[in-house]
């Protein structure tokens, strides 16, 4: 099995003020109990188009698995794999990983489960993830019935169905994400897969002129490269370099685009409906830094614990 890294979290100064600052954020849910599914608060959506009642639940079941998740690399403290197990837990308990807002109204049981959107993809990458960090930690049968949902919800829809996501971010989150959970929980599928995994992730490439522009500005462009990096950083790794998508000029002018759009501070250049400010993720800087030689960035407002409040935990553990 692929694995981020081999060891706990790094003892460094800016890792200890993000996990105190995790402790204190997650600090009033642990112990508690945790919101079930709720049937109604996801058709809430197709009655009235409010998506704010069944993300509520959704994203808190996320956020307590990034927190814990960190905790328990951190140190060795048996509640917090224990929280940690209680929100893996609530998320196999949900009928589907994806937004009321992605799947059909009128969608079964089976399409609703195995429906691959933003949402689907991002939370079967963090169960993935987690295995390979902490699967040696977690409860056995827990670990089989996770690797089985990957399989039944991710896996087996993806090679049915071979979906493809358009010219966007929706192309480089939902491959890239896929990506990764064949080659943490399903290596020898992995050739099968990744053709048109790969078709997906040029859909994607293809969406930003050869400048490296993105139109929707710098926050759409962090999420989306950023999940297209991770891939790409797994790929070449997980290939022994036979696939390296950041060799691609491309790729390379794309990388430049995110701190090109900084002014100062925090403060962004603004185009199409994306926000004046960006709190950077600070791991996919330095990763393409690293990758690039691109420069200086500003790094003291990063993207502290909270601010991402969908709790993606790709970038947050990379963070």
């Amino acid at each position: 099995m692929f694995r981020l890294f081999n060891t706990r979290l790094p003892d460094t100064p800016y890792t200890k003020r993000e996990i105190e600052r995790i402790r204190a954020n997650i600090a009033p849910l642990t112990g508690t109990p945790i919101a079930p599914f709720d049937e109604e608060a996801f058709r809430l959506f197709y009655k009235t188009g409010s998506r704010v009642e069944y993300e509520a639940i959704y994203f808190e079941t996320r956020r307590r698995l990034c927190a814990y998740a960190a905790l328990a690399l951190w140190e060795d403290d048996r509640t917090w794999i224990a929280e940690l197990e209680r929100a893996l837990s609530a998320l196999l308990a949900e009928p589907t990983w994806a937004l009321p807002a992605h799947v059909a109204g009128d969608a079964g049981e089976k399409a609703r489960r195995e429906t691959l959107d933003l949402f689907a993809c991002e939370s079967a990458e963090a169960i993935a993830e987690i295995l390979s960090l902490l699967g040696e930690r977690l409860d056995p049968a827990l670990k089989e019935a996770l690797h089985n949902a990957l399989e039944e919800r991710v896996a087996r829809p993806y090679l049915t169905a071979r979906r493809r996501w358009g010219k966007g971010n929706w192309s480089a989150v939902c491959a890239g994400c896929v990506a990764m959970v064949f080659m943490y929980e399903f290596p020898e599928l992995l050739d099968d897969a990744l053709p048109t995994l790969r078709r997906s992730l040029d859909d994607f490439l293809s969406s930003y002129n050869r400048d490296g522009c993105c139109l929707e500005g710098p926050l759409y462009w962090e999420y989306g490269f950023g999940f297209f990096t991770y891939a790409a950083d797994m790929l070449r790794a997980f290939t022994g370099g036979k696939l390296d998508l950041f060799a691609d000029p491309k790729v390379r002018a794309i990388a430049s685009f995110g701190q090109d759009m900084f002014l100062d501070g925090r403060h962004v250049i603004p185009l199409a409906d994306a926000p004046h400010t960006l709190a950077v993720h600070i791991g996919l800087m330095h990763r393409l830094n690293r990758e690039y030689d691109l420069g200086g960035f500003p790094s003291d407002d990063a993207c502290a614990f909270g601010r991402d409040v969908r709790f993606r935990f790709a970038p947050f553990i990379r963070d």
